[in-house]
């Protein structure tokens, strides 16, 4: 096991590679005259509602609190109880485009909540009456894990599809964090005083979480139960906290620390090694926060306003893809004007389980994208340089998914037909 002592925040920063050179080249090839410029379009999303819940016999309706989604577009989350057990919490599960449902209570309990799911449906999170207690409902039992010996409660918050689950467990005056697979535990413990989340895990086996607290310092990490990567914060700042990863060990989350302009501020940022990347900010909004990754390098999170002006919305929901930062906000195909105020979770779909509403309905919901251009050969929801490099190692070939002119080649013909559906310069 790698020293788990803190290590100190640093200035570090990422090296970026670019296209524009290559990119450029392309568009002499092509022989035909091409606009090689950004154009407005994005990836669009359609909207599905998640059904809030009327208490019965009672005018009072409960949202739902969404934390997580898997590939086949069933969420999970938590709403409030209705009367007479106002304040507490009920966990709920929902599949795409069905009415949400409440998983059981264990005997004893009285609240709880889901944090993860798996592709299998497995879900994890914590139930209590006094203390907290990480919990896995699996589709015919409950397992309730313990706390460490002398510890008073346990929190779960994600599980991969070898039924993996993560989380953190108390233990006097710190928190331990660990992975939990067919009833043993593996401990991540850094000392006392300490506090230690282990907040995701990847298909991979790999972790990310953070150790500390933005009031002394910390650092987020990359763990895969036997060694540990600490990932700083970026340019100095004071705290990182990784909060998503993806099977690639890219970690994103949040660093706090000095940021130009506002003297202080959290900032989405992105760890594809060990050093830190601050992701591109949006217009006026102070701070960022990025909440999930897939296997595509999308990330998702949102973005805040400080001053909250009558013309600006405090919050909105944000995409970032290859760092780019792109609002929800005139991304969804509606006519009613949705405002995306937080993207919470995106799966491997492109799924993206998010909070919106407008002036008819507001509340959880699923945004689904739809169905990119076919020049966008890496599904990421833009047709861009990767999508060129891609095309361009089809070069020459009958490759039937590059050759979007059909003409039994993948040529300069193909390349006129990507560079018209250019969707962002690089």
């Amino acid at each position: 096991m790698t020293d788990l002592n803190l290590p100190p925040a640093s200035h570090l920063t990422a090296r970026a590679s670019s296209w524009r050179n290559l990119f450029l080249a392309a568009c002499s090839l092509s022989g035909t005259a091409v606009f090689c410029a950004a154009a407005s379009a994005q990836c669009r999303y359609t909207a599905t509602f998640i059904e809030n819940y009327q208490c019965p016999n009672m005018p009072l309706v409960m949202g739902n609190v969404g934390r997580s989604i898997n590939a086949s577009g069933t969420w999970v989350g938590y709403r409030e109880r209705c009367p007479p057990n106002f304040g507490l919490t009920t966990a709920v599960m929902g599949s795409f485009g069905d009415s949400p449902i409440e998983l059981p209570f264990p005997s004893g309990e009285n609240t709880a909540r889901a944090h993860g799911i798996n592709n299998a449906g497995v879900v994890v999170g914590f139930t209590w009456t006094c203390a907290q207690t990480a919990t896995i409902w699996l589709p015919d039992s409950i397992i309730m894990l313990p706390p460490l010996p002398g510890g008073i409660g346990s929190i779960a918050y994600a599980v991969n599809n070898s039924l993996q689950v993560v989380g953190s467990r108390d233990l006097g005056n710190r928190r331990v964090g660990f992975i939990w697979q067919a009833g043993t535990f593996v401990d991540f413990d850094p000392g006392a005083d300490t506090q230690c989340e282990v907040r995701d895990i990847a298909n991979s086996g790999l972790t990310t979480g953070d150790v500390g607290s933005l009031v002394r310092g910390g650092s987020a990490f990359r763990w895969d139960g036997h060694h540990v990567d600490w990932l700083p914060p970026f340019r100095g700042g004071t705290a990182s906290n990784g909060l998503a990863i993806n099977d690639a060990g890219v970690v994103v989350g949040f660093t706090f620390g000095p940021v130009p302009f506002w003297g202080s501020a959290s900032r989405a940022t992105v760890w594809q090694s060990n050093v830190g990347q601050a992701l591109a900010e949006f217009s006026l909004y102070k701070n960022s926060f990025a909440r999930g990754i897939n296997n595509r390098s999308v990330i998702i999170g949102y973005a805040v306003h400080p001053t909250n002006p009558r013309t600006m919305q405090s919050q909105v929901g944000m995409l970032w893809i290859h760092g780019e930062a792109i609002p929800l906000q005139g991304l969804v195909d509606d006519q009613f004007g949705f405002i995306c105020a937080d993207a919470i979770d995106i799966n491997e779909l492109g799924q993206i389980l998010a909070l919106c509403s407008n002036d008819v309905v507001g509340g959880l919901c699923i945004l689904t994208p739809v169905a990119p251009p076919p020049q966008d050969l890496t599904g990421d929801c833009a047709v861009d340089a990767d999508d060129l490099g891609v095309l361009l190692t089809k070069w020459g070939t009958r490759s039937p998914d590059a050759d979007f002119n059909q003409d039994g080649v993948v040529d300069g013909g193909d390349l006129a037909v990507m560079l018209g559906a250019w969707t962002r310069g690089e």
